[in-house]
C-alpha cells in the first residue's frame, strides 16, 4: 500500500462538500453521548429479530448509528460507525468499511401497510416487505485519501449514495470521513440483488453426490 505520508506534489482546494447541496445532512453527533446512545440527533441501529436483514451476521462486526429522524433521502444513507470489538479502524480495515453497508435497497422497502395500500391501488410492488435479499459486491474500487494515525480511529462516518437500481444491479458511491469531516476514502461499487438463499443455502463438503456433511455456503 502507498505510504500517503511520503507523497509530494501539487495540492489545490476543491471546495469539496457532500452533494447535493439541498440535502439536509444530519448534524454532527456528540460522540461521547453517541457511544451511550444518548445523542440528540443520532441513534444506534437495532434490527428486530424478524427484520429481513437479521440473517446478515456481518452486521454484528460494527455498531451503526442512524439519524433519529430518518435518512434525508431514500437513496442517500448517512451513518456513523465504530467496531463492535472496541478496536479502532486502521488503514487495513478501510476496504471492509467501504463495503460494510451495501443495503441502500432496504431504504425503499415498503412496510406491510404500505405494500397493501399499493396493491389496492393496483401499483406494482418490485420489493415485498418481508423478502430476504443479498447484495453481493462484484466490483469495488477504493482510493484512500488520508492516512489514518498509527493507533487508528474509533469513529468513522459514511455517506452512501446509489445513482441507479435497475434489473437486479445497482451502483454505490461510498464516502468515508473521519470524525472531523475530513475525507478519508472514496469507493465505488457494483452490486447485485439476489435472494438471500443464494448466500445461506447449504452445500455438500464431501462424499457422494447428495451425501457428506453440510455447511453454510457463506457466513456473511
Amino acid at each position: 500500500m502507498t505510504d500517503l505520508r511520503k507523497q509530494r506534489g501539487i495540492s489545490l482546494p476543491t471546495a469539496f462538500s457532500l452533494q447535493p447541496p439541498t440535502e439536509a445532512a444530519p448534524p454532527r453527533p456528540d460522540l461521547a453521548a453517541l457511544r451511550e446512545d444518548r445523542d440528540k440527533h443520532w441513534t444506534r441501529l437495532e434490527l428486530p429479530v424478524n427484520d429481513p436483514l437479521s440473517y446478515a451476521r456481518c452486521l454484528r462486526n460494527c455498531v451503526y448509528y442512524d439519524p433519529r429522524g430518518g435518512q434525508p433521502a431514500s437513496l442517500v444513507i448517512y451513518k456513523w460507525i465504530r467496531l463492535a470489538s472496541g478496536e479502532n479502524f486502521t488503514a487495513a480495515s478501510l476496504g471492509y468499511v467501504a463495503d460494510c453497508w451495501p443495503y441502500v435497497v432496504e431504504a425503499q422497502r415498503p412496510t406491510r401497510s404500505e405494500a397493501e395500500e399499493r396493491r389496492r391501488r393496483g401499483e406494482s410492488l418490485p420489493l415485498a416487505p418481508d423478502v430476504r435479499l443479498w447484495y453481493p459486491t462484484v466490483v469495488l474500487n477504493l482510493e484512500v485519501k488520508k492516512p489514518l494515525p498509527d493507533e487508528g480511529l474509533e469513529w468513522l462516518q459514511l455517506r452512501i449514495h446509489s445513482k441507479q437500481i435497475k434489473d437486479g444491479r445497482f451502483d454505490l458511491e461510498v464516502v468515508v470521513l473521519d470524525e472531523h469531516g475530513d475525507l478519508v476514502a472514496l469507493s465505488n461499487h457494483v452490486n447485485l440483488i439476489l435472494s438471500s438463499e443464494r448466500n445461506t443455502s447449504r452445500r455438500s463438503t464431501g462424499g457422494e453426490r447428495g451425501g457428506g456433511a453440510k455447511e453454510p455456503l457463506s457466513r456473511f
